[in-house]
């Protein structure tokens, strides 16, 4: 753990003042056109992290713990997206499109998908649980009819589709909120991580508990010292992306057979593999 603690400490030296979270965020913008997830090297094989503005925070920090010369690490996180979303606004079919066989998915959402399920802001939520139930709605914001599905649902779309590729796709539960309770960051805000898991273990794919890998790990530093590395309750700052991408690391490197050892860089290398939370 040495070498948690004193990343912890240098970030947290360099950490700025907090950032109000804003209480009605706008509409999101559309992807642009000109991003289409496309590996750098394309004879290398790819890493693509799919999720949220909380994976493509943390991205930025996590691309570094990978050797560019043996791996294309792609960033496809998206702000504000849902699994519902994320699939409805023509991202994930850009990502599929680059995905080829050996390639490597890491798939992470759920802060978003208890949002509502339609309304004339974000219309993003999707049904709670994993089962096949579903809810007709009119779109406010494309004008279109749709069928909201279980966040259960969207993912074993998401699997479906990396494994059709030849892929591996690895789900890994949503990063922890900081929300604290008697002491202790709460693990698994809403019940989604414990969804994901159980959608993994039924399409018997692997599943990182990194909410609870990154939530031991702030138990340790504190309430007080954990202020400082999130803008928000959801949101970290660039000192905190830098901890979330070393913790992410240490839990794939705890992975039986691991298969992002053989890419890791010298920085990579140097993570500890988490020790899985009690």
């Amino acid at each position: 753990m040495k070498f948690f603690r004193s990343l912890t400490v240098v970030l947290l030296a360099a950490s700025t003042s907090l950032l109000a979270q804003r209480p009605d965020a706008p509409p999101l913008s559309p992807v642009p056109d000109s991003v289409t997830f496309a590996p750098a090297n394309p004879s290398l094989p790819a890493i693509f992290l799919v999720g949220d503005s909380t994976a493509e925070g943390y991205g930025s920090s996590f691309v570094s713990f990978f050797d560019p010369s043996k791996v294309n690490v792609i960033r496809a996180g998206e702000g504000g997206r849902s699994a519902r979303t994320y699939i409805n606004q023509g991202i994930w079919a850009r990502v599929l499109k680059q995905v080829r066989p050996h390639d490597i998915v890491l798939f992470q959402m759920g802060h978003n998908d208890a949002s509502a399920i339609s309304d004339t802001n974000r219309c993003r939520g999707d049904l709670k649980g994993i089962g096949e139930e579903t809810q007709e709605v009119d779109n406010p914001l494309t004008h279109q009819h749709e069928v909201v599905h279980t966040f259960g649902w969207y993912m074993r779309q998401y699997i479906h589709d990396v494994q059709a590729k030849g892929a591996t796709i690895i789900v890994m539960s949503y990063t922890p909120r900081n929300v604290w309770k008697d002491g202790h960051m709460v693990r698994d805000f809403g019940g989604y991580g414990a969804w994901a898991a159980t959608v993994a273990k039924d399409a018997h794919v692997e599943f990182v508990d990194i909410n609870s890998i990154i939530a031991a790990h702030f138990d340790e530093l504190g309430e007080e010292k954990t202020k400082a590395l999130y803008k928000d309750a959801v949101h970290q700052t660039p000192p905190g992306w830098e901890l979330y991408g070393a913790w992410t690391v240490s839990g794939l490197k705890a992975m039986p057979n691991s298969p992002f050892t053989p890419f890791l860089s010298a920085k990579g290398k140097a993570v500890p593999p988490a020790i899985s939370p009690k």
